[in-house]
């Protein structure tokens, strides 16, 4: 709804939509950026949206979908890349180095890959596996978090393009 000044008029639709466009734009970001958090993000816009703009398009099936959509990323995160180890022959705590290597080295070039290989790698040398071994699951589990990022980038486009097709 405009509010007219007289000589200047403001329209609050385009400050809140700016909003949504923000918090999609750092959805994004958070797939590399450790600490911004994707899916929540991505929800905000909606809520956003659904509080301050127009209520109306979206309907109860999709708030269900993305309340499970953005529970099941949120999981993701934290399960990829330890659990493609772990299928490697990893050991216990490899769900556990795995993130925390993304959280220790994301301020590294190309630290958010590195981070996940230099623990996993590291807890597997301390497990006294050989080196070999300790490569390949460090290696795999650089690939889970990649495969992670790749499943939750196509799940956030269709989530927003579903968003976009219902407000149009």
């Amino acid at each position: 709804m405009p509010v007219d000044f007289g000589f200047f008029s403001f329209d609050w639709s385009v400050l809140w939509w700016g909003i949504v466009i923000l918090l999609f734009c750092l959805s994004y970001l958070g797939l590399v950026v450790p600490g911004i958090p994707d899916a929540p993000l991505m929800m905000a816009g909606f809520l956003v949206y659904h509080f301050l703009i127009d209520s109306e398009p979206l309907g109860w099936w999709f708030w269900l979908l993305m309340i499970g959509l953005v529970l099941a990323m949120m999981s993701l995160d934290w399960l990829s890349a330890g659990f493609a180890a772990k299928k490697l022959g990893g050991s216990k705590g490899t769900l556990v180095a795995a993130p925390l290597g993304i959280i220790f080295f994301f301020w590294m070039p190309f630290g958010v890959l590195l981070g996940p290989f230099i623990t996993v790698f590291a807890l597997e040398i301390y497990y006294k596996k050989p080196v070999q071994t300790a490569a390949k699951v460090a290696a795999g589990t650089v690939v889970g978090f990649i495969s992670n990022i790749v499943v939750k980038l196509i799940l956030l486009t269709l989530a927003k393009a579903w968003f976009f097709y219902l407000v149009a």
